[in-house]
């Protein structure tokens, strides 16, 4: 009931004997390039932005102890 008010999929498995687990992979990608289909679709890009972060700098106090 939680997962149909939510809208995804339920999916029982078991890794002790590989029930379903390849079925529930696959059903998750379906999802995801359906999901990533429409953004497209709607002439949005999908992006990740990366900045220069901070680097690690040098410390003349290099102790663990």
């Amino acid at each position: 009931e939680f997962a149909d008010s939510l809208g995804i999929p339920f999916l029982e498995t078991s890794a002790k004997n590989a029930s379903n687990v390849e079925q529930a992979f696959l059903t998750m990608a379906r999802q995801i390039k359906e999901r990533m289909g429409t953004t497209t679709a709607n002439n949005t890009k999908p992006s990740v932005q990366v900045g220069q972060g901070q680097g690690v700098g040098s410390s003349s106090n290099n102790s663990c102890c």
